[in-house]
């Protein structure tokens, strides 16, 4: 992959060989440069983004080029994303193949629902319950973890609720 800016999150769902980048662009005031792409294919910053800069101006030539990938789906206005992961357990019934994302400014964890290389829901979880999550990853034991970043942050286990 190249043409992108400042990369925070990459995640491969090793049950359909799909690779995803996510991507975040520290010196824009809105947009993100699509959360997910798929692998292989040329992103474009900063000759194209759906950001702008914290000045107000337009970056590049505008949000789409022949030759450039599009993202399969973006944040307006960006939730600084931080950490991604695909999962892959059993733990969390009907959560498998999705992948979580955390959000910086937003402080919650986006859950999307994928189809091959479509986003066909997504889902926020955890609003303001923990801070700032910095990173996301599923544990040897199916479960997931997620690392805050505040000055007391944690490492917090998600045990799963019975329905």
């Amino acid at each position: 992959i190249s043409g992108f800016q400042n990369g925070l999150a990459i995640a491969g769902d090793y049950m359909s060989a799909a690779s995803f980048l996510g991507i975040s662009a520290a010196v824009m005031a809105s947009g993100f440069d699509g959360l997910i792409y798929s692998i292989g294919f040329l992103v474009g910053w900063p000759v194209i983004t759906f950001g702008r800069s914290y000045s107000g101006f337009s970056i590049g030539e505008g949000s789409a080029k022949p030759g450039m990938a599009q993202p399969l789906l973006h944040w307006t206005p960006s939730i600084a994303p931080s950490g991604m992961a695909f999962y892959t357990g059993d733990k969390y019934p009907g959560w498998r193949g999705n992948l979580f994302v955390g959000s910086l400014k937003f402080r919650h964890l986006v859950r999307l629902e994928l189809d091959g290389e479509r986003v066909v829901a997504q889902e926020r979880l955890l609003e303001n319950a923990f801070g700032r999550v910095r990173d996301v990853r599923q544990g040897p034991d199916g479960l997931l973890y997620i690392l805050t970043d505040q000055r007391d942050g944690a490492l917090i286990r998600l045990e799963p609720v019975a329905n």
